[in-house]
């Protein structure tokens, strides 16, 4: 990369990579915190291999233009935007499933209460 694009196409390149990482840790962090995607926080350790992996290979070969390792990429930002939507959602139903509970317990300003 560095000897077709420069230092700043060796910068950039390093940074997608580095940005992925962080993904990766920050969906291990999400679905251990949050049951209802506990499902990334097997995704993410296999993203983090899948990057391992592309850097040990590609210390070998030219593998900048593989796609699979862009593929990996954008399975991370998709899994992110899932669990930020997930826990959007949660959080309208949280609302909700309170004022059905008080109402079902006939709490004070409750319809029932």
């Amino acid at each position: 990369v560095l000897g077709e694009h420069g230092f700043i196409g060796l910068f950039i390149f390093l940074s997608i990579g580095v940005a992925t990482w962080m993904a990766a840790r920050g969906l291990i962090k999400s679905g251990r915190a949050k049951p209802q995607v506990a499902w990334v926080a097997e995704l993410g350790p296999m993203i983090q291999v899948s990057m391992i992996g592309y850097a040990v290979t590609g210390a070998f070969l030219s593998l900048a233009y593989f796609d699979l390792p862009y593929n990996v990429m954008v399975m991370a930002v998709v899994a992110q935007r899932i669990v930020r939507e997930e826990a959007a959602a949660a959080a309208k139903r949280l609302p909700r499933d309170a004022a059905a509970r008080s109402g079902a317990l006939g709490l004070p300003g409750s319809p029932t209460g």
